[in-house]
């Protein structure tokens, strides 16, 4: 059958086309390759990671020495390590 794409993804594509219609109409032009690599310069994998594991701490996700984060406590406290009832 066909395929219909979500709503959003065709507003997003008309306002991409209808932008990069007025730039070049005005001419604008743009090294989109020096922009990316400014953007990365300063790119680091152990920073991101560092970023990451203090979110996780933070929001009480990550592992800890108690033997996990706030999910495992609420599995533990609502009893996951129970028999489960049956319907009978």
């Amino acid at each position: 059958g066909p395929v219909t794409p979500p709503r959003e993804f065709v507003l997003m594509d008309r306002s991409a086309l209808g932008l990069g219609g007025i730039f070049l109409r005005l001419g604008a032009k743009v090294n989109w390759h020096r922009l990316f690599e400014e953007l990365i310069a300063d790119f680091s994998p152990d920073a991101l990671a560092a970023r990451q594991r203090a979110a996780l701490a933070a929001a009480e996700l990550g592992p800890s020495a108690s033997g996990g984060g706030r999910l495992a406590r609420s599995a533990q406290e609502e009893g996951a390590g129970e028999e489960p009832e049956q319907d009978e």
